[in-house]
């Protein structure tokens, strides 16, 4: 893997993480309040302004016929739901800079950057673990190394853009295939057999989950798991069935059916490629934002602290693939 810094000591508690962000805190972030208040401010007030702004136009142009009536409120809400999603944005994005730093110094062994996870995309596209995509974003990426073992979190959305063209119009749109994280965690060895596990293909809310005549024909074969609650939540597919059977014994299968059961209703979907261990997480919205536009920065502190919390989702895995007993919730 890359962009991994060198690795904290092993041997830490999440008492001491919070303890470290704390102090980070106060001398890094705790200065920088005065300028969040004012970019709150000013970037409010230029809503309301974009949101008046709207109406008055509006209602000018239906002085003049112009604009049907009904597009008075179309207009102006549309308008200020762009300004809304713009401003936040810039200073979701702000308070971003400000923060995830001190969160991965506070946990140690960890880097973070954003708009970036080639490694991940690529790996995505060379295994059938999801359905083929054209486009992908990507928002934050962790790497480091915890307990010996290296790691990648990305944040992801993969996508196609659909083009519809009619004789009077082209219209363009976009179908998620995948959105949520991303983990790839480093093996001991190499795996040969090639490896996919995957929830339940249900009738929708699934759409990066392939058929299973989609991976037949790739030449997987399922292979029954000797464990009732894997064979709940999850089924395990490969070109190799007893090589298979080595790699996700006893152990791992029972880790994988925790994981599963407590990931909700979609479950998770993973899979073996060379030295590493690919898992994905569905998830909506944005798992590591800290603070709004319209949030107190009173609550700031706390919510730095929660966001340490979701970023540290990823020792939690690699405890858990370890034999740690998962965490609740």
């Amino acid at each position: 893997m890359t962009d991994a810094p060198a690795p904290a000591a092993e041997v830490d508690s999440d008492a001491a993480r919070h303890a470290r962000l704390d102090a980070l805190f106060a001398r890094r972030v705790e200065p920088l309040l005065p300028e969040f208040s004012a970019m709150q401010a000013k970037y409010r007030g230029l809503t309301v302004a974009a949101l008046v702004g709207s109406i008055l136009l509006t209602l000018l142009f239906l002085s003049f016929e112009l604009v049907g009536e009904a597009s008075l409120g179309v207009l102006a809400v549309f308008v200020a739901a762009g300004a809304l999603a713009h401003y936040s944005r810039v200073y979701r994005d702000r308070l971003r800079e400000a923060l995830t730093p001190i969160v991965c110094e506070a946990i140690g062994g960890m880097s973070h950057r954003t708009g970036t996870a080639q490694e991940v995309v690529e790996r995505l596209r060379r295994i059938p673990l999801v359905n083929r995509f054209a486009e992908n974003t990507v928002d934050d990426v962790f790497a480091g190394r915890h307990d010996g073992t290296e790691f990648l979190m990305a944040e992801v959305r993969l996508f196609n853009r659909v083009v519809r063209r009619t004789a009077k119009s082209t219209t363009t749109s976009e179908k998620t295939v995948f959105r949520g994280l991303v983990f790839l965690i480093a093996t001991p060895l190499p795996v040969e057999p090639r490896i996919v596990i995957r929830g339940p293909a249900w009738w929708f809310g699934h759409r990066w989950r392939r058929t299973d005549k989609q991976l037949r024909a790739e030449g997987y074969a399922r292979v029954p798991v000797p464990d009732a609650a894997f064979a709940r939540h999850l089924t395990l597919w490969s070109d190799q069935g007893e090589a298979a059977l080595e790699v996700v014994g006893p152990e791992l299968a029972a880790t994988l059916a925790r994981l599963a059961a407590s990931a909700g209703r979609k479950r998770i979907d993973a899979a073996f490629m060379g030295a590493r261990f690919i898992l994905l997480l569905p998830k909506g919205g944005n798992s590591f934002s800290a603070g709004g536009l319209f949030r107190p920065l009173s609550g700031l502190r706390e919510e730095t602290h929660r966001l340490m919390e979701e970023v540290m989702v990823v020792h939690r895995l690699i405890d858990v693939l370890k034999g740690a007993p998962a965490r609740p919730g």
